[in-house]
C-alpha cells in the first residue's frame, strides 16, 4: 500500500522538495523549505528579492546543492542522478545569459548543437526561434550590440530550443516590452498545455496571476502561504473595505480609530491610497462603517471588492510588491534596436521533435573549440593585444639593445626569439582566467552547468580555444621574426617540438589565471593579480639578457625559474641541439604545475557548478 502511494505521488508531480536548508555565511537563504509542483502546471513562485527563490530555483535546476534535504524531479533523485535530471529540465536564469560576444545565431546554434541537435536541425531550429521571438533582423549582429529586451528574448529562446519536461523560468519578463510580455505568456501557456511543467518565480503579481494554477509565497528563505489565486485571496479575507479619507490628516485619524479597534495598517501602504480593512461579507463592511459614524467629514468614499494579490502579497509579507515596470529598456552603451517582438502564435516555437540526449564528448569539446575560434574572429582585438607586445618587444629590443646586449643585431635576434615566443604563449594564457571569469559573471556558467553534457566540457572547451590560440599567436611570432632576418638552424620536426613545448607550458600556467577566474570576484582583479605574478618570471628570467651578467641572487632565481627551463630547451633545439636534460627539465616543469595547480582548478571548478 505505501509503495501504491508512493507511485502516486510520483506519477501526480513533477517536483517534489523536502526539508531544504540553504545557508550562505551566515545569511539563512531556505530554511525547511518543501514543495510540491504538479505535472503539467504552471507554478509561479512569488515573493520580493533576497525572498530565497533564486536559490530554490538554483537547487532545482542542479547548480546549487542543498546543504539539507531532499529532490525528486519526475521520480529523478536530484541529489544522486543531477545529469539524468538535466536531460529533463531547461533553465532561463534571472539575468540574460547568452554570449555577448557571438552573434545571436551562433549562441542558438551553440547551445542546440550541446543539447544534441544534428548541425542541420541545429541550424534550422535556431531559424525558426530566431524569427518567433522577433530577432530575425539582428540573428547575424554580436549580442553586445542587443537591447536588454533583446538579450532577454534571446535567453528564452535558448531555453526552448529543446522543449523539456520541466523549464524554470527566473524572472522571464523583466525587461520585456508589454506585447512581448503578453505574447511570451501565450507561450509558456502552450508549453502547460502541451505537457510541460513550468516553474515560473516572478516579483510582479498580474503575472502570477494571469499564469499560475499554484502560487507558493516566499519571503526569508521560508514557505509562508501556497495555493491557486482564489485561495490566497480567500485567505485574506472575503472582501476588501475601502476607506477614502478627505486628505492624508484625516487618513491619519482614521488609522489612529482603527488601532484603538487592534487594526493596525502597514506603514508601507500608499499614503495617497484608501485605508484598506479585510471583511468577511457585506455584514461585517456595514458595522465597520457604523463605528466611523463620527469621522463622516474625514471620510469621502468607500466600496466593497475582493482582495488582489498585492493584498495578499502585502498581508502575508508585510511588504508591498513590486511594480511592473512593463518596459524593456536598452542596454548601456547597445547599438541596435528591434521593435519586433515575440510571435504572437505559439506554435512554431513548441512544435519541435526532440534530439534523443545531450551531445557526447567529443562534440561538446569541438562546440567549445568552435566558440573559441569565433571569439577570435569577433574581438580580434584581444589577439591583438597579446601579439603587440612581443612583436614590440622584438623590434625595439633588437635594434635598439640589441648591438650593446650581443655585439650585432642578428645574434641578439637568434638569442631573443625563441625567449619572445615563449612569452607570448604564457602571456595569453590570462585569457583562460578571463574568459571563465566572464561566463560565471554573466550566467553563461550556470547555462552550461545545467545542460546535459560531461560536466568538464566547459573547461576542456576553454583549453581547446587555448590551444588555437597559443598555435596562431606563435606562428605569428615565428614569421614576423622571419622577415626581420631570424633564422632556424633545425627542420619542422624541430620547430613542432618547439610548439609543443612552449605550449605544454602555457597550458600549465593557464591553471592558474583558472583558478584566479574561479575565485575572484572582479575581472580587473584577475587581470592584476594575474601580471603581478607573470612580471617577476618574465623579466627575471634569460627571456631578453643571458643571467651571467646579473647579480648572483638573480641567477639563482633565473636557474630556478621554470620559465628560464623553457626558453633554454627551445633554443637549443631551434639551434639544431637536442639535449635530453634540458627538454627533461622544460618538461618536467610543465608537469610539475600542472600537477601542483589542476587539482585544485579542478577542486574551484566543481565547487562553482
Amino acid at each position: 500500500m505505501l509503495q501504491d502511494c508512493e507511485k502516486l505521488k510520483m506519477d501526480k508531480y513533477a517536483i517534489e522538495a523536502k526539508g531544504l536548508f540553504k545557508t550562505f555565511g551566515s545569511t539563512v537563504a531556505l530554511k525547511n523549505f518543501d514543495l510540491q509542483v504538479t505535472k503539467g502546471d504552471v507554478h509561479a513562485l512569488l515573493g520580493p528579492n533576497g525572498a530565497g527563490k533564486t536559490t530554490l530555483v538554483k537547487i532545482l535546476a542542479t547548480l546549487t546543492r542543498p546543504d539539507q534535504g531532499e529532490v525528486n524531479i519526475l521520480g529523478k533523485d536530484l541529489l544522486r542522478e543531477p545529469k539524468a535530471v538535466r536531460e529533463l529540465i531547461s533553465l532561463t536564469g534571472q539575468s540574460a545569459s547568452v554570449d555577448e560576444e557571438l552573434t545571436g545565431r551562433e549562441n542558438m546554434f551553440l547551445i542546440a548543437r550541446l543539447l544534441g541537435f544534428s548541425a542541420g536541425d541545429a541550424r534550422k531550429r535556431s531559424k525558426v526561434l530566431m524569427k518567433s521571438f522577433g530577432l530575425e533582423k539582428a540573428s547575424n549582429k554580436l549580442v553586445k550590440n542587443y537591447s536588454g529586451g533583446m538579450r532577454r528574448r534571446l535567453d528564452i529562446a535558448v531555453s526552448v530550443l529543446k522543449i523539456p519536461s520541466i523549464l524554470f523560468l527566473d524572472e522571464p519578463t523583466t525587461g520585456l516590452d508589454p506585447r512581448s510580455r503578453n505574447n511570451l505568456w501565450r507561450v509558456i501557456r502552450a508549453l502547460a498545455d502541451r505537457g510541460t511543467t513550468v516553474v515560473l518565480t516572478t516579483q510582479y503579481l498580474e503575472e502570477a496571476d494571469q499564469l499560475a494554477d499554484q502560487i507558493s509565497v516566499i519571503d526569508r528563505g521560508e514557505l509562508i502561504s501556497e495555493g491557486t489565486s482564489d485561495e490566497l485571496k480567500s485567505s485574506v479575507g472575503e472582501n476588501i473595505l475601502h476607506l477614502y479619507t478627505a486628505g492624508d490628516s484625516a487618513r491619519k485619524l482614521l488609522i489612529v480609530q482603527l488601532a484603538k479597534y487592534g487594526l493596525k495598517i502597514p506603514s508601507e501602504t500608499d499614503s495617497g491610497g484608501p485605508v484598506n480593512i479585510r471583511v468577511g461579507n457585506t455584514r461585517e463592511a456595514i458595522e465597520w462603517l457604523d463605528k466611523f459614524r463620527s469621522n463622516e467629514d474625514h471620510i469621502r468614499s468607500f466600496s466593497l471588492s475582493r482582495p488582489n494579490l498585492d493584498e495578499v502579497f502585502l498581508a502575508l509579507t508585510g511588504r508591498p510588491a513590486e511594480e511592473d515596470p512593463g518596459q524593456g529598456g536598452k542596454s548601456p552603451g547597445s547599438k541596435f534596436e528591434s521593435d519586433d517582438a515575440v510571435s504572437s502564435d505559439p506554435r512554431e516555437i513548441i512544435e519541435v521533435v526532440n534530439p534523443g540526449r545531450g551531445a557526447g564528448i567529443t562534440t561538446g569539446k569541438l562546440m567549445f573549440g568552435w566558440r573559441s575560434m569565433l571569439k577570435i574572429k569577433h574581438i580580434p582585438e584581444q589577439f591583438t593585444d597579446a601579439l603587440i607586445t612581443p612583436i614590440m618587444f622584438t623590434f625595439m629590443f633588437t635594434y635598439i639593445f640589441g648591438g650593446a646586449l650581443a655585439g650585432s643585431t642578428e645574434d641578439y635576434l637568434q638569442f631573443f626569439v625563441p625567449g619572445i615566443l615563449v612569452q607570448t604563449l604564457v602571456f595569453n594564457s590570462i585569457y583562460s582566467g578571463m574568459n571563465m571569469h566572464t561566463d560565471i559573471s554573466k550566467g553563461l556558467f550556470d547555462r552550461f552547468s545545467s545542460l546535459p553534457i560531461w560536466s568538464p566540457t566547459p573547461l576542456v572547451g576553454i583549453f581547446v580555444g587555448d590551444f588555437i590560440r597559443h598555435f596562431v599567436s606563435g606562428l605569428v611570432v615565428l614569421i614576423f621574426a622571419a622577415l626581420l632576418g631570424f633564422r632556424v638552424s633545425a627542420g619542422l620536426p624541430s620547430i613542432a617540438l618547439v610548439f609543443g613545448l612552449a605550449i605544454y607550458f602555457a597550458v600549465s600556467v593557464s591553471w592558474l589565471f583558472l583558478i584566479l577566474g574561479l575565485t575572484m570576484r572582479s575581472l580587473s582583479a584577475v587581470m592584476s593579480l594575474g601580471w603581478l605574478l607573470l612580471m617577476p618570471l618574465v623579466f627575471m628570467s634569460n627571456i631578453f639578457v643571458d643571467p651571467a651578467t646579473m647579480p648572483g641572487w638573480m641567477q639563482t632565481f633565473v636557474s630556478w625559474n621554470p620559465l628560464s627551463w623553457q626558453v633554454e630547451a627551445c633554443r637549443d633545439i631551434l639551434d639544431g641541439i637536442y639535449d635530453m636534460r634540458t627538454i627533461g627539465k622544460a618538461i618536467l616543469a610543465s608537469t610539475t604545475i600542472t600537477a601542483i595547480l589542476a587539482p585544485i582548478g579542478i577542486y574551484f571548478y566543481k565547487r562553482e557548478r
